[in-house]
């Protein structure tokens, strides 16, 4: 549960709405259990609208929230929180992607992860691909990097 804490505080300082969708509701416990006095928890549960409310007539702009909604993320067209939803961030608490956020990388990379799986299984490999990984890396530059560590060499 530390690693999710840590993740979603990672998140939560980079943007001021996180939604996170968990039609398992595996993770209600982690969520709820979140404390950040600078974060409020909502939980959305058939009370989007409300919700919404909440958020928008907020008096601090600068409020963050967490937005932890233990059901599947509904199609565009129903989704009474897009434009809330298009402002933020949302979360994901797999492997795979608490692996990209740990690396300070978007979901777009997660390709890399899946087709590297055993790399990605060791956490030093892990840590030492984030010190030489850069915001502006692409896929090609990220396995080089990937290779750097194997070789034991720098960039």
């Amino acid at each position: 549960m530390k690693r999710i804490h840590d993740s979603l505080r990672r998140t939560l300082e980079r943007h001021r709405l996180v939604f996170w969708y968990d039609p398992s509701r595996e993770w209600a416990e982690a969520a709820a259990a979140y404390d950040d006095p600078a974060v409020q928890v909502l939980t959305v549960d058939r009370n989007e609208f409300g919700s919404k409310v909440r958020i928008v007539r907020d008096p601090n702009p600068d409020a963050r929230f967490l937005l932890y909604i233990p059901s599947h993320r509904p199609a565009d067209a129903d989704n009474w929180l897009l434009d809330l939803l298009l402002q933020g961030h949302e979360f994901k608490a797999d492997r795979a992607s608490l692996l990209l956020q740990d690396l300070g990388l978007t979901q777009e990379m997660r390709f890399l992860v899946d087709a590297h799986a055993p790399y990605f299984a060791s956490a030093k490999r892990v840590q030492s691909l984030k010190s030489q990984i850069e915001q502006d890396d692409d896929a090609r530059e990220i396995r080089f990097k990937m290779m750097n560590v194997l070789a034991g060499t720098s960039a």
